[in-house]
């Protein structure tokens, strides 16, 4: 009895969870325009590119589209793969124009910088992506330092391509990023100052970054690296007998040393040991030594 009641429970399940997953074919229908082939973003939509599939009508994707007529001409903002629905959120207003001004989102700017900027995400800078921007130069103390600038910058193109290719990264020579007027004043003043370059970001990575920029000191657990000018009191006999110069040895300097605005000094190193002159004779005949 328990066995039968066991495989009774168990096709009550299976026939619920059937009726769960399997597809309605008496749901009410409609069609929604996807595309037939990939398109890139910044062209216009030609009739060849889209088509219509039946979808179930109480599960239509947001901004989903029915009639392809309507989208002719469109031009596409985002890469738009085939067979994926065609949305609202794809496309530019009906009075744009092909090409790059077309992918600007609303109230955005876009701006470029050149080979050297773009080499800390080289051959991974892709459209599509999103990147942090850094600065690198020095204060007014004449101090190195390097800050993040910019977060999450959407890359819009690579070297005028508009199109990523995952599986081919290659290094550029130029990338156009798409930021608010303030940020492209920002990004202008950094590299007139210093060097810029680019930090890749996980795409669904919203979340500021907390960070207050890095000095020398940082990059020795607190301690700066700085370098001692040899002085007379550093000279020892050389080969040729005249006296030269001890190699400069590197010494720690407490952190603080640099961040009160005064450049970090080397502290005095001990005079080394006098140098004198010992005799050392050679051995008699009777085996002694003299």
């Amino acid at each position: 009895m328990l066995i039968i009641a066991a495989l009774l429970i168990g096709l009550v399940a299976a026939i619920l969870v059937f009726r769960v997953i399997a597809p309605d074919h008496n749901a009410p229908k409609k069609y929604i325009v996807v595309a037939a082939e990939d398109i890139t973003a910044g062209t216009a939509l030609a009739s060849g590119q889209v088509t219509t599939i039946e979808w179930a009508s109480d599960k239509l994707p947001k901004g989903a589209f029915e009639n392809p007529a309507l989208l002719i001409n469109r031009i596409v903002r985002t890469n738009v793969y085939a067979h994926e629905p065609l949305l609202a959120t794809h496309l530019a207003l009906p009075a744009s124009k092909a090409g790059m001004t077309a992918m600007i989102s609303p109230g955005k700017r876009a701006i470029s910088i050149g080979s050297d900027e773009v080499i800390g995400v080289a051959g991974f800078a892709r459209p599509g992506a999103y990147v942090d921007v850094l600065v690198s130069a020095k204060d007014a103390n004449d101090l190195p330092f390097s800050k993040v600038v910019l977060e999450r910058i959407r890359i819009l193109a690579v070297e005028q391509e508009t199109e990523a290719d995952p599986n081919k990264p290659k290094v550029v020579k130029a990338v156009t990023l798409e930021m608010a007027p303030a940020e492209a004043e920002r990004l202008d003043l950094a590299r007139s100052v210093g060097n810029l370059s680019l930090v890749l970001r996980n795409e669904f990575d919203a979340a500021p970054g907390q960070t207050s920029g890095a000095r020398i000191n940082d990059l020795f657990g607190g301690t700066a690296i700085v370098y001692a000018p040899p002085g007379p009191q550093h000279m020892v006999p050389g080969a040729n007998g005249r006296m030269v110069p001890l190699p400069e040895q590197p010494v720690a300097v407490p952190a603080s040393a640099g961040r009160a605005g005064t450049p970090a000094k080397a502290p005095s190193r001990a005079r080394p040991a006098a140098f004198g002159v010992e005799e050392i004779r050679g051995t008699g005949n009777d085996g002694g030594m003299r």
